[in-house]
């Protein structure tokens, strides 16, 4: 028998939610819960790429300025998952750039080192006093 509601609103959302049934392994990432059966392990979000900015300058000169970084979506999954520490250079802000260490850790994101420092400093780890956290920039 003829399926005559073909190209419709209703069969295009009843096609859509087969496909989120019938291929939940490719589709997982658009479901608002995790998938969980019997000795089913919940599915990892996806990993995108991240821009991490660094706190702001406090030292005069330079002035008040931050950098930004970015990591790859491999870089992340390796950073939160084996607690990787990467090498990455900043964007250039008030003349200069960075070349800093950026490491996952209690939750954060950590600066834990700066080719700029010139002090020992627990606070700050850059000659222009850059904090020690970066922040998931949002406005990327």
């Amino acid at each position: 028998m003829p399926v005559h509601g073909e190209g419709s609103a209703v069969w295009k959302e009843l096609e859509a939610t087969k496909d989120l049934l019938m291929e939940s392994q490719t589709y997982f990432s658009m479901y608002r819960e995790p998938l969980l059966g019997p000795g089913v392990l919940p599915s990892e979000p996806p990993h995108r790429d991240s821009t991490l900015k660094m706190e702001d300058a406090i030292k005069t000169p330079p002035g008040a300025h931050t950098h930004e970084v970015t990591l790859t979506a491999d870089e992340v999954k390796n950073a939160l998952r084996y607690r990787k520490c990467f090498r990455k250079y900043t964007t250039e802000r008030a003349g200069h750039l960075h070349k800093i260490t950026v490491c996952w850790k209690n939750l954060k994101w950590l600066l834990r080192y700066c080719d700029r420092s010139d002090n020992d400093d627990t606070k700050t780890r850059c000659w222009d006093k850059h904090g020690m956290y970066v922040k998931v920039n949002v406005n990327a």
